[in-house]
C-alpha cells in the first residue's frame, strides 16, 4: 500500500496526484491522509480527493484517514504500514524559500 499526506498545497495536490499513477502501476491500494487538529482539515481531505481521485476508474482501492495528531507523527506512523510514504516537497505553512518543509524534514529524520 502507499500513503500519502495532503494539507491542500498545490504540492499535496501533486503528491496525490503521483502517487495514485504510482499506486495504479503498482497495482496497490492508495490511503490519502489528512492530519492535523485544525477544524478545516477534513474538509481539506474532501476536497483534495474529490478533485484528483473521486469519478475516476482507477482500478485500486483508495481510502481516506483523518487524524488529529500533528502531520509528522502521524506520516510516520503510517509509513511502517506502508510500502511507500509520498508527501509534497513543501506544505501550506512555513516560508517559500525552503526546499522541504518541516514535516518532510520530521519524516526523513524518522526514518533513519
Amino acid at each position: 500500500m502507499i500513503t500519502v499526506g495532503i494539507d491542500g498545497s498545490d504540492n499535496s495536490f501533486r503528491a496525490l496526484e503521483w502517487a495514485l499513477d504510482e499506486a495504479v502501476a503498482r497495482r496497490t491500494g492508495l490511503h490519502v491522509l489528512a492530519a492535523g487538529d485544525r477544524p478545516e482539515t477534513g474538509a481539506v481531505l474532501d476536497e483534495t480527493y474529490a478533485s484528483v481521485v473521486e469519478g475516476r476508474d482507477v482500478g485500486v482501492p483508495v481510502s481516506l484517514g483523518l487524524v488529529a495528531d500533528p502531520p509528522s507523527t502521524s506520516l510516520v506512523a503510517e509509513s511502517a504500514r506502508s510500502d511507500l510514504l509520498v508527501i509534497g516537497r513543501r506544505g501550506a505553512g512555513g516560508f517559500r524559500e525552503l526546499l522541504a518543509g518541516s514535516t518532510v524534514d520530521a519524516c526523513t529524520q524518522a526514518r533513519r
